[in-house]
């Protein structure tokens, strides 16, 4: 399905009826893309699919995320693992106000920040890049940005007391 889309509301105007936070089911009539790949979202605010899914479009988050549903599930998935959207062309709108406040209330909470910090592919290669770089870093102020859970952080200060 090809068409003009407001990325904030359904093409008949109701820009209350694609909130998530409201779980109110949408038009039919959104834009519709195919999954190529499986994907297993990393966060509660993602959408799961599996290879041949269909995807209904609410708009476009950033140049690699999309906001769907599939069935009752809403979320954000990445373009790359799904054909169509090159067909869809929406009109430029405002920011998502919602979506500042879906990204930064998941780091809100604990849990993401023990699933980061108990990951340990993650934090072993935090730690082999610091130690890596150790020559390059040793006497100088590290910046962590965005530092979430400030695991770069730390990994940079053991580092650098040893």
């Amino acid at each position: 399905a090809s068409g003009r889309y407001d990325a904030k509301t359904r093409p008949d105007g109701n820009s209350e009826a694609n909130t998530a936070k409201k779980g109110v089911l949408v038009s039919e009539d959104l834009p519709e893309v195919t999954a190529l790949l499986q994907y297993k979202k990393n966060a509660p605010h993602e959408l799961s699919f599996e290879r041949g899914d269909k995807i209904l479009v609410y708009g476009q988050f950033d140049k690699h995320w999309w906001k769907g549903r599939i069935g009752e599930e809403i979320g954000y998935f990445p373009g790359s693992y799904v054909a169509g959207l090159e067909e869809i062309e929406f009109e430029s709108s405002e920011e998502d106000e919602n979506q500042d406040d879906e990204y930064f209330g998941e780091y809100s909470g604990l849990k993401i920040h023990l699933e980061m910090l108990s990951d340990h592919a993650r934090t072993s290669t935090y730690a082999r890049a610091v130690n890596s770089l150790r020559s390059q870093i040793e006497g100088k102020i590290v910046l962590d940005v965005g530092c979430g859970s400030g695991i770069l952080s730390v990994t940079t200060k053991q580092k650098k007391q040893q």
